[in-house]
């Protein structure tokens, strides 16, 4: 889409390697708008906080931002993911963000290995990644006995598949406490 107004022109590139991202010319520049980014809606949080028995870590869990690609790499193999993509594919499986809003992806990791155990979510974040979302807000449940109720700036997770094939840094891992839910309502 284009207009004539070269201040407010809006170019939409078809670059598989940027998914579908938007630029637009201010003060004779071209700039990329802002990144497209997944929330997990708040009633959907709340319902992961108040559930009476989670099989993960004692209703205790932390909610973080990851790209699609860390995600993918901690979960798969270059092998599996080829398959997931041919799955997708096959599927016709494209973004459809109210089946995406009624649950949420997350990753069950050992916080004090940063071992991904387990996973949900890879095939809707690879439709997000063809959507040209760059970050997505997951849930990160703790492997049994290591939760810690406490921010984490950053910690490195590893591969779920092989500890020696791609590790990943995240930042911000935050615990959905009874503080942190003060402040969605």
């Amino acid at each position: 889409m284009k207009t004539n107004n070269y201040m407010n022109s809006v170019i939409r590139t078809g670059k598989k390697d940027y998914g579908d991202v938007i630029f637009r010319y201010k003060n004779g520049i071209l700039r990329p708008m802002k990144t497209k980014s997944y929330k997990i809606p708040t009633e959907v949080i709340k319902r992961a906080y108040n559930r009476k028995v989670n099989k993960f870590a004692e209703n205790r869990f932390y909610i973080t931002d990851i790209s699609p690609d860390d995600f993918l790499n901690l979960t798969t193999t270059p092998e599996l993911l080829n398959e997931i993509v041919d799955d997708n594919t096959r599927r016709n499986f494209v973004l459809d963000l109210d089946t995406l809003n009624q649950s949420y992806m997350f990753l069950q990791v050992d916080m004090k290995t940063g071992k991904v155990m387990g996973h949900e979510g890879r095939h809707r974040m690879l439709a997000l990644k063809n959507a040209g979302y760059k970050k997505a807000q997951i849930l990160v449940f703790p492997e049994y006995g290591t939760y810690k109720d406490t921010e984490y700036k950053y910690m490195t997770f590893k591969n779920q598949m092989d500890d020696n094939r791609n590790t990943v840094i995240i930042e911000r891992i935050i615990p959905v406490n009874e503080e942190y839910m003060k402040n969605k309502r």
